[in-house]
């Protein structure tokens, strides 16, 4: 598709970001020495593919950014997978959009192995038959508790294995009343279910809440139930923390990889930077590169 055909189709489907240009990760060509466009920022994660996990990109990172933008950022990054959110694609969105960003997908080599969306009682049936039959794997959402009936856990429970399609419960700040800003409530409502319900940790509103990340990665370990991250470090653990590179906050990533890996566990590793959203790869770069590092000392042991 060109440019022009691209900038055509995502005005027609409203993904056009305002104020987003289709060079892709060229944008920041200047300040990461990149020359020509579509070369490699970043090398990947080959150590983290030797121990079995799965690193992507959540695409809320890159909210200023098409779909398509966020797609060639990520692969600029060496990164094989990505969690799109519902302001690059929702269920309200023409069903052939999917296909049209396969065909993306499969141009750049990437997978989408997990996609976040906001679910109720009323919109849950809507979205997941919207993705039903896509291939995807995971639905990241955090659904008001209901204790029973339409909306409980047990009707989203039977609702995953239905249309074949997990569903990850993971945690948004307590300040915005988020149902699962404890790691307790996850453990609650995931603990003695089937492969269909599980859930996904996000370091940095946990952090931001006072939670150590590593605490609630040991408590979904002993359940079985952590299947995926919103990966990310902060620089210190409180309300007034913000997102930094990997290895440069109080995050201990070092450690959550080390617990990760000595339980043997494969989760799946969504790298998001909520912060200098107009240019996330100047921190994004280094921290593809520290995450194949730590988990370069893992194999070596």
């Amino acid at each position: 598709m060109s440019p022009v055909d691209r900038r055509n189709f995502l005005k027609s489907t409203g993904l056009l970001a305002a104020g987003a240009t289709f060079s892709g990760a060229g944008r920041f060509s200047s300040a990461l020495g990149q020359t020509e466009p579509g070369q490699k920022l970043a090398n990947g994660v080959p150590n983290a593919e030797k121990l079995g996990w799965r690193v992507g990109i959540q695409s809320y990172t890159f909210k200023r950014f098409s779909l398509f933008e966020a797609i060639e950022m990520t692969a600029s990054l060496g990164l094989k997978y990505i969690e799109t959110f519902s302001g690059h694609i929702n269920c309200g969105c023409p069903p052939s959009l999917i296909e049209t960003m396969k065909e993306k997908l499969k141009e750049a080599g990437i997978t989408q192995s997990s996609h976040y969306e906001p679910l109720t009682a009323e919109t849950a049936p809507r979205v997941f038959s919207y993705w039903k039959d896509t291939g995807l794997e995971m639905l990241i959402s955090d659904p008001v508790r209901i204790p029973n009936g339409k909306g409980s856990m047990d009707w989203y429970e039977e609702l995953a294995r239905d249309h074949g399609i997990k569903l990850l419960l993971t945690n948004h700040p307590k300040k915005h009343d988020a149902p699962y800003s404890d790691p307790d409530w996850v453990v609650e409502d995931c603990k003695d279910r089937s492969e269909w319900v599980g859930a996904s940790c996000d370091n940095g509103h946990f952090m931001r809440d006072g939670f150590a990340p590593k605490d609630a990665v040991e408590k979904y370990i002993k359940i079985g139930k952590i299947y995926q991250f919103h990966f990310r470090d902060v620089d210190e653990l409180g309300p007034e923390g913000v997102d930094v590179a990997l290895g440069k906050g109080a995050a201990d990533i070092d450690g959550i990889l080390e617990v990760i890996h000595r339980n043997k566990t494969k989760p799946l590793f969504q790298l998001e930077y909520e912060r200098d959203f107009d240019n996330p790869m100047l921190q994004l770069v280094p921290s593809v590169k520290y995450f194949n590092e730590v988990c370069g000392k893992l194999i070596v042991g």
